[in-house]
């Protein structure tokens, strides 16, 4: 996992040099930033127990707000849905797959343009992650997580006018997940101390696209 993070933090180095064009600032004091958009995620899904592990994705929504208190950094919240993909070929033949990202992030405009705003920053928070299917047999379960959430964020922001834009983004992220219930026919089931999935962890790389409002 470490050579994907190093892969995906020279990614971000380029998409910063890619957006170094325009000609004066946009980002100032007091400006006041929402964020819509909508992204992929992949990830390494790994068993806190042992060292094996699989790859996941999600489809994911953030919502973002960000208030500027000095001409280069700014600091807000974000609240994510990430809906999983779920394969079909999985013993349970209805499954679904999704969570909450919610947390606090501080950010640093090193270049900032005419049409052109790029930051970079880290985001500290919670996630939730639920699982939730019924088998061949009629069995449904429902499994529910929730942990620690950490982002290094790289985003690019390009302005049509004074208010509106878009922005891209590839953000470096790692969720800690510890298992709170396990439902089997809505009949909660014992967790037990040597169970391999009571621990996971999500690590990964979001590629982001939206739209941004500054007022």
């Amino acid at each position: 996992m470490t050579n994907k993070i190093q892969k995906s933090a020279i990614i971000i180095v380029l998409f910063a040099l890619s957006c170094s064009f325009a000609q004066s600032q946009t980002y100032r004091k007091g400006a006041n930033i929402i964020s819509l958009g909508s992204g992929l995620a992949v990830y390494s899904l790994k068993l806190a127990s042992n060292d094996s592990s699989t790859t996941a994705a999600s489809f994911s929504f953030p919502l973002t707000y960000e208030y500027a208190f000095a001409d280069k950094f700014g600091v807000g919240f974000v609240v994510q849905r990430n809906n999983f993909i779920t394969g079909d070929d999985s013993a349970a033949k209805s499954t679904t797959a999704g969570g909450w990202t919610f947390g606090l992030q501080s950010t640093f405009y090193f270049l900032r343009r005419e049409k052109v705003d790029l930051h970079t920053g880290i985001m500290l928070g919670g996630n939730t992650f639920n699982i939730s299917g019924t088998d061949s047999n009629k069995v449904s379960r429902n499994i529910s997580y929730s942990g620690f959430a950490f982002k290094i964020l790289g985003l690019c922001q390009i302005y049509f006018s004074d208010k509106f834009g878009m922005y891209t983004g590839i953000n470096i992220t790692n969720n800690a997940l510890s298992l709170n219930e396990f439902l089997q026919d809505g009949v909660k089931q014992e967790i037990k101390d040597d169970d391999d999935w009571k621990e996971i962890n999500l690590s990964g790389v979001e590629l982001m696209l939206g739209l941004v409002v500054k007022f």
